[in-house]
């Protein structure tokens, strides 16, 4: 086929030589009808770029562009998607108008100081900027944009400030990650976002968050992990389902911010500061509207919940239930509670605990210590509540059992310091539940056998973490 029929192309010159990336460029030049286009380049800096590229191009993925401009005669009206990585560019110019374009991705661009007009990039809906270490502004056009639906910032250090938000209406995810933004660097018209979802603050150097949360009536998610200085939480909405704030030194208490969270059911604080009040906490969370069908999972750093656990915790990771009579009824669901040594890898999102029936009534003895605490744990607690309507649909599930013996799996018992379970009284429930709608749920089915059950209890992890392989 001829260069100027070819449509789509993809070049991997990682294991090739400066000469071959340099013809691979003019070939390119040459190519009128190319639509679709993917470069994986090693040595683009010695590199001179294309002096053309097709104008019928729809989408553009290079990584290690040549430090040279985009050519100036590139007429971009039709391209959707542009994904630069490892260019040593200070700015991505040699293009004005870009009509049609939808995501606009620059990773590890080491150099870049300086980002486009965002006025030129009317259609824009997800915007990346990740491992950018000098750019010091974003443009201030970006807080006009009207159709952004996702931006992600992160890890670029040098940035003072986010630009103020005046029109970004129909923004859903905002990621402000690892930038190390300080009091002042965050701007309070966030809280003026109303179809807001998703907001990650996590890594930043603020002290406070001056923002009116709560009139994000849509905000599903909040992680402000790793904000070491934050010493108090705002007001937060009640359409809340997860909170992370892992390694949040400065942060004692939760205060009363969360008291109109009848969604929250996932939320994480380890690694950081011992809260004061996380009982009350763990009582606000069996009270929610996911107690009836759905689940939970509350970590928190030091074992005050556990210390008040009952009954009380046995060491290691087993522990049998005896079940009363009519318990399907009397009661909603299971409640875990695990003593974890802190150098278990605590950036595992789930815990796996299997759930076996015990037929013979000689096997119903419970002969484990009692787990007390230690002065050299230097543990966290996992608390998890899955309820009996998000079970009665699998082949586990018998009404007639008399004990259950739970199992921590996947963990060594030394790490697995105490384990205890206990049933949660159905007159706890004071709303009803539809379900956490656009999250998964807080635990997953691993294996579901007449005799035995396994499930996963998961603190959620965002899904809109970089991935290179994204067509979008």
């Amino acid at each position: 086929m001829e260069n100027d029929q070819i449509e789509a192309i993809a070049y991997n010159g990682y294991s090739h030589g400066r000469d071959i990336s340099l013809r691979f460029c003019k070939i390119v030049s040459n190519m009128k009808k190319l639509r679709w286009l993917k470069v994986r380049m090693r040595d683009g800096k010695y590199v001179e770029g294309p002096n053309f590229l097709s104008n019928e191009l729809r989408y553009i993925d290079w990584s290690g562009y040549p430090t040279s401009e985009l050519p100036h005669n590139f007429i971009l009206m039709k391209l959707v998607v542009l994904k630069l990585w490892g260019s040593l560019q200070k700015e991505v110019r040699g293009f004005k108008l870009l009509p049609h374009l939808k995501v606009l991705q620059l990773f590890d661009m080491e150099e870049l100081q300086k980002t486009p007009n965002f006025d030129d990039l009317p259609c824009l809906q997800k915007l990346t900027l990740a491992y950018c270490y000098k750019l010091p502004w974003i443009h201030s056009s970006l807080g006009y944009h009207r159709s952004i639906e996702y931006i992600r910032v992160w890890k670029c250090p040098k940035l003072r400030m986010f630009p103020d938000i005046i029109h970004m209406k129909n923004l859903k995810t905002l990621d402000i990650a690892n930038c190390g933004l300080g009091d002042g660097g965050i701007p309070d018209s966030i809280d003026k976002l109303s179809n807001l979802q998703e907001l990650d603050l996590s890594g930043n150097k603020v002290s406070r968050l001056y923002l009116n949360l709560s009139q994000l009536r849509q905000l599903r998610l909040l992680n402000v992990s790793d904000c070491r200085d934050l010493h108090t939480l705002p007001d937060l909405p009640s359409s809340l389902i997860t909170l992370k704030a892992d390694s949040c030194y400065s942060l004692t208490s939760f205060g009363d911010g969360y008291k109109n969270c009848k969604r929250l059911c996932q939320v994480s604080l380890i690694q950081g500061s011992i809260i004061n009040d996380g009982e009350r906490l763990l009582q606000y969370m069996l009270e929610g509207k996911a107690i009836e069908n759905g689940s939970m999972v509350l970590r928190l750093e030091g074992v005050e919940v556990a210390k008040g656990f009952n009954p009380r915790l046995l060491r290691g990771g087993r522990y049998i239930l005896q079940l009363p009579g009519n318990w399907c009824n009397d009661f909603c669901g299971f409640l875990v509670c695990a003593v974890i040594k802190s150098e278990y890898n605590v950036s595992s999102p789930s815990l796996a605990i299997s759930i076996n029936q015990m037929m013979s009534s000689k096997m119903y003895s419970q002969d484990e210590m009692v787990w007390e605490e230690s002065s050299n744990d230097g543990a966290w607690t996992w608390v998890g509540y899955v309820s009996f309507g998000s079970l009665k649909n699998t082949t586990w599930w018998d009404q007639t059992y008399k004990a259950l013996e739970f199992n921590v799996e996947q963990l060594q018992y030394k790490k697995c310091r105490g384990f205890g379970v206990t049933l949660v009284e159905k007159k706890s429930i004071t709303g009803t539940s539809k379900g956490s709608e656009g999250y998964t749920n807080n635990f997953k089915i691993e294996h579901d056998l007449k005799s035995a059950l396994m499930i996963s209890l998961i603190v959620y992890h965002p899904v809109y973490r970089c991935n290179m392989n994204a067509a979008t």
